[in-house]
């Protein structure tokens, strides 16, 4: 079989859902895209694990399928700890005093023996890229602070790589330039020493951090600060502000991805499809976010083909 509809990870009384709801798992090689498109068009939502195991335009074709039949298609890169990430942008941008948005400086550097929680196994292979593999996730986060201040990816360039022993990208220096003056910075890698995963959002007068954003910490808190940029007069001293939070996880990753994908999908049902905004806006920024992190990737590797040169985001 190359894919599967899979109930493993499901509690008990979600499994009359999947009359409703298909979830897809692919092998390596294998395309997705007839499943996918019989899956839609059997009136079922669809989430497959996989956001890089089609072309752009194949992509798309899902999409087209999707909204022809009021239904949802997502992956589920869209979904990793996306509770705590919601909180972090969600009290960034609604603090008056942080400014103007300019940059976001992202990092993951992975150990070799957590890659299965990123979905891939040892040994790795030249697909198992750290751009790939770990870039997504940057991109990602980073695509969804700057939609919500209305900024796009416009270019993209791997600016330092570095090939493994399977001609795998096992480090990669990148920049993602958006519109309205504003870029994301990110490095990626493998490592053989501890995980250090973090996120940076720069703007005028703050900036903010995130630790654990992908991979999450084995207490269940990912911390996340934000600190003055300059100091201010506070009676007769300089002071510089400082707050940090400790976001718990609550339920496990696997039922959270459940659980949004099966609320975004009723978001369609209940709304009879994809036309209007309000009902369905959830669904609609995601899949927005979806499209242009792969637009984002597929401009990366195409600079890392052409030596590092910048490269148009299809579709601006």
């Amino acid at each position: 079989m190359r894919c599967k509809t899979h109930t493993a990870c499901l509690p008990a009384s979600s499994l009359l859902l999947l009359s409703f709801f298909s979830l897809l798992f692919f092998r390596r090689g294998s395309t997705q895209k007839r499943y996918v498109l019989q899956a839609l068009n059997a009136k079922k939502h669809v989430l497959a694990n996989d956001p890089t195991s089609v072309t752009l335009s194949e992509f798309m074709e899902e999409l087209e399928c999707a909204k022809k039949n009021g239904k949802f298609i997502q992956t589920t890169a869209m979904f990793v700890h996306q509770y705590r990430v919601q909180r972090f942008m969600n009290h960034v941008l609604q603090d008056r005093k942080f400014g103007r948005i300019t940059d976001v400086e992202s990092s993951i550097q992975l150990n070799y023996n957590d890659v299965e929680k990123v979905g891939v196994k040892l040994p790795l292979g030249p697909e198992h890229g750290c751009i790939r593999v770990l870039g997504r996730f940057c991109v990602l986060v980073s695509t969804m602070f700057f939609n919500r201040v209305g900024s796009y990816a416009k270019s993209a360039r791997v600016k330092s790589w570095k090939y493994g022993m399977h001609g795998e990208i096992i480090a990669a220096d990148c920049i993602v330039y958006f519109t309205n003056d504003r870029q994301l910075n990110f490095y990626v890698a493998y490592i053989q020493s501890g995980t250090r995963q973090s996120i940076e959002l720069n703007a005028t007068s703050r900036y903010a951090t995130m630790n654990d954003f992908v991979i999450e910490h084995p207490d269940g808190l990912s911390t996340y600060r934000v600190h003055d940029r300059k100091a201010h007069l506070d009676g007769n001293i300089q002071a510089l502000d400082s707050d940090s939070f400790d976001v718990g996880m609550g339920l496990g990753q696997e039922r959270v991805l459940w659980r949004t994908f099966v609320r975004l999908g009723y978001q369609l049902d209940n709304n009879g499809g994809w036309d209007g905004n309000e009902a369905i806006a959830d669904c609609k920024e995601l899949t927005e976010v979806a499209l242009q992190m792969k637009k984002i990737l597929i401009a990366l590797m195409e600079s890392l083909e052409n030596e590092g040169k910048e490269v148009p985001v299809q579709g601006l």
